[in-house]
Order: C-alpha cells, then sequence, then structure tokens
C-alpha cells in the first residue's frame, strides 16, 4: 500500500514535476551562481542610482535594456539559425520570443531617450515582455519537427517563418510611434503594466512547468539556458506587477533581476557551446583517427605485418613514444611481444615471452602494467617509470614524468593480448586519446583474432610437417 502511494503522484502532472530527479550540487552551484550575480548587480545598481530623479538613472536604464536587448537579438539569431537547420518548433518559437524582447527592449530605450522627462510607463517593454512569455511558453510546449520533402516546401517555410519572426516586431515599431507622437503618459496609465507583468508572470512560470514536464518525459534531453532563464525572468515580471510607479524599489528590482538572469544565461550558453564544440572536435578527430587506422589495416598479406602496421599507426595517431603489441598463447598463462613502434632500443624485445603469472616474490613482468591488464581485464596506468620494472628495457627513454596505458584486448570475454602505450609526457595521455585507444583495440580486436587464429594453424602445421 504504502509502494502503490508512493507511486500514484507521478500519474499526474504536477506529481511527475515533483517527483523529478535533481542533483544536488547542481542544484546548490545554480543557487550560489543566482546569489552572487543577484548581489553584485544590486550594488551596481543602488551604487549608480542614489535617488529616482531622471537624471540618475537614465544612464543606467539606457545601459540594462541595452544589453537585454543585444543578448536577446544574439540568442533569437542563433535559435533561428539552429530551426533553419532542424525544423523544429522549439527553435522556432524560442528564436520569435528572444527577438519580441530584443525589439521592445530597444524600442524602450528609443522612446526614454527622445522624451525630456522621465516616461511614466514602460508599455513598449510589457507588452513584448507579455508576447516573448507566450512565445516560450509554445517553446517549452511544443517538440515538433517539419521537415519538408522538397526544396520549394522548405523555403517556403522558411519564409513563413521569417514573417512570423518579424510580425510583432512590426508592430511594436508602429505601437512605438504612434507613443511618440502622442501626449506623454498619464500616472494612471502605468497600471497597465502591473496587469501585463502579471500576465507575463503566469506565461513564465507555465513554460518553465513545461520545460521540466518535457525533461521527465524525455529522458536524454539535456538541461538547456533557456529552461534557467525562464524562472528568473517570471520573477522579474512578479517584482514589476506589484511596482507602484516606475523607479521605485521594487523596479528597480526587476531591473536587477532582468540584468542578472540575461548575464547568467549568456554565462550558461558560452560555456555550454564551448564544451559542445570541445566535444564535437574530439569526436571529429577520433572519427579521422579510426579512419586512419582502419585504411593502414587494409591490404595487409601476412598476421605479422597487420601487427606491425597496427603498432606504428597507433603511434603515429596518438603521438606516443612507445606502442607495443603482446598476443597471449593458448593456455592464456604468457605473452608474447609481436610488435614494437619505437626507438630502436625497444626492438631488442621483439619476440620476447614473459609469464603473467609467476610465484616468485620478486618484481617482474608479472607484476607489470600489462600483465595486471591481462589478467583483470581492466586499463592500467603506470606513471612511476622508474619504479615499475617492465619498463626496465626502456629507461633509457623513459622519463620521470612518462605514463604507460595497457588496454587489454577481449574478444567475447577471452582475454587476446595486450596493447601497451607508453607516453614520454603524462600531459600527453589525456582522457580523449585514452578513449581513443580503447575505441581502436575494439575496432581491430576481430582482425588481432584473426590473426592470431592464422598463426596457431600456421603453427600447428609446421609441427605436423616436421613430425612427419
Amino acid at each position: 500500500m504504502a509502494a502503490r502511494q508512493c507511486v500514484l503522484p507521478a500519474r499526474t502532472l504536477v506529481g511527475r514535476l515533483t517527483t523529478s530527479s535533481f542533483s544536488r550540487a547542481v542544484v546548490v552551484t545554480r543557487f550560489l551562481k543566482w546569489v552572487c550575480v543577484l548581489a553584485v548587480s544590486w550594488l551596481v545598481t543602488r551604487f549608480w542610482t542614489p535617488s529616482s530623479e531622471w537624471n540618475n538613472v537614465a544612464g543606467i536604464t539606457a545601459f540594462s535594456l541595452a544589453f537585454c536587448a543585444c543578448a536577446a537579438l544574439a540568442a533569437g539569431t542563433y535559435s533561428f539559425a539552429v530551426f533553419a537547420l532542424t525544423r523544429t518548433t522549439r527553435d522556432l518559437f524560442a528564436s520569435i520570443g528572444f527577438i519580441a524582447l530584443a525589439v521592445s527592449s530597444a524600442l524602450q530605450v528609443f522612446v526614454d531617450s527622445v522624451q525630456n522627462a522621465a516616461p511614466l510607463d514602460d508599455e513598449t517593454l510589457s507588452w513584448g515582455i507579455l508576447f516573448a512569455a507566450a512565445a516560450f511558453f509554445l517553446s517549452r510546449s511544443i517538440n515538433k519537427s517539419w521537415k519538408p520533402s522538397n526544396g520549394i516546401l522548405s523555403r517556403a517555410q522558411l519564409a513563413v517563418a521569417t514573417a512570423t519572426l518579424t510580425a510583432f516586431p512590426v508592430f511594436q515599431l508602429q505601437h512605438a510611434l504612434a507613443i511618440l507622437n502622442a501626449q506623454y503618459s498619464t500616472p494612471e496609465k502605468y497600471g497597465i503594466g502591473n496587469l501585463v507583468a502579471l500576465a507575463a508572470f503566469g506565461s513564465f512560470a507555465m513554460a518553465a512547468l513545461a520545460a521540466q514536464y518535457q525533461r521527465r518525459e524525455e529522458a536524454n534531453r539535456n538541461y538547456e539556458p533557456l529552461d534557467g532563464l525562464l524562472p528568473g525572468l517570471g520573477v522579474a515580471m512578479l517584482a514589476r506587477a506589484v511596482s507602484f510607479e516606475r523607479f521605485d524599489v521594487w523596479w528597480w528590482s526587476t531591473c536587477t533581476i532582468w540584468t542578472a538572469c540575461w548575464t547568467v544565461f549568456l554565462v550558461e550558453t558560452a560555456i555550454r557551446n564551448a564544451t559542445a564544440h570541445k566535444l564535437a572536435r574530439e569526436y571529429a578527430m577520433e572519427s579521422q583517427a579510426l579512419h586512419k587506422v582502419s585504411w593502414a589495416l587494409v591490404g595487409v598479406t601476412s598476421p605479422m605485418e597487420l601487427f606491425n602496421v597496427l603498432a606504428s599507426t597507433v603511434r603515429e595517431v596518438v603521438g606516443a613514444e612507445i606502442v607495443a603489441l603482446y598476443l597471449a598463447d593458448e593456455p592464456g598463462e604468457a605473452l608474447q611481444t609481436v610488435a614494437i613502434a619505437g626507438p630502436e632500443i625497444c626492438l631488442a624485445s621483439l619476440g620476447t615471452t614473459y609469464a603473467v603469472r609467476s610465484p616468485d616474490r620478486r618484481p617482474g613482468f608479472h607484476s607489470g602494467h600489462t600483465a595486471r591488464a591481462f589478467v583483470t581485464k581492466q586499463v592500467q596506468t603506470a606513471d612511476d617509470v622508474f619504479v615499475d620494472v617492465e619498463l626496465v628495457p626502456w629507461r633509457m627513454i623513459a622519463r620521470d614524468d612518462g605514463r604507460a596505458v595497457s588496454l587489454p584486448i577481449v574478444h567475447n570475454g577471452t582475454a587476446l593480448g595486450v596493447l601497451s602505450v607508453y607516453f614520454s609526457d603524462k600531459r600527453d595521455a589525456t582522457a580523449q586519446k585514452v578513449r581513443l585507444l580503447e575505441t581502436i583495440v575494439a575496432a581491430a580486436t576481430v582482425s588481432i583474432e584473426t590473426a592470431r587464429s592464422s598463426l596457431s594453424r600456421s603453427g600447428e602445421s609446421a609441427k605436423t610437417k616436421r613430425a612427419a
């Protein structure tokens, strides 16, 4: 019964939202980030606005709105470019919301700058925020992809999307011109902005809930900076809704939260894009390396040639000092060095057979990283090259800051051998290179097994001929 009561809340929308799992570290980090940004923004605002006189607040108001306009314009352009590539409605509505915010903020700065006295309302900005909030709600609620079947429909779709994107900015421009041609606003008109801000707060809150619901339904959907921007904008609109007049304490709270929201959004977007670019570059390098290894193995005529080509190609791809390939015998009790790519001093151990297990308590190959990788079937590393006895033959070229990485070659649960790679500088043995080495070993395992079986059959045939 208790288990049933725990499951029931998840059947409703509110239950799915409240039962979503959050990382405590992520929540604490975001909370501290918001506290720091809000504190700095508030101190700067209070320093530059000692009173509510228009001459004192004109500059900081224009800067805040201009900053938000530039940030929203950049985000809107990026979202529309993503829509042009993916044709998802989520990105289209997000671009519409960002462009509406950018145009409204810019027009509000223009309206404030051309008037001699302080405008008593920010109606232009308020309606733009309300329209953007509705667009963001649609963006977080609808996640469909519209991909036309031919080029004509594709261009028509882009044309319709562009017209939809510019519809509200054109309306806002006409509205701003009408305000400039009319007389100054009366104090009673400020109440319209309160109602609009309250409606925008509801839209932002629903958009944030819709974003959380989408992340709950789509387990593979990652956190997006816009999902963190929506709650902040909603809080800013709530403060605006309780403001009695422009430039009072609540209005400045709205301005502070507004600026902090966009600051955090830009930082998160920059970090997210930089990380995505780094991962894409690493994946491209891995694909290029795998392609190079694959082409190098094409056309080999013998198992020994395959082993030598594999070792030399891996050394060239990852920039290692030494690459050694070991194959196990049939009982799996010894490893034989079948290929080495590196300085000539290392070639002396080519063809040597080492036992992977030994009752001798003295250090030896059996206690080194290669033997451990073969026995445990896990990647092993060795940083202290002057202690690991396996690297004694390479001590002339080994360095105290080097690193050896041994990768087991496993096929159907059976260890076939080990690929040992030595870097003269441990900083070169990055996680990305180790991941690339694991991918290369996994891709070449079948070829190594085939060549190993061919060598075994050739050895048995030779023994049969000698016996005859």
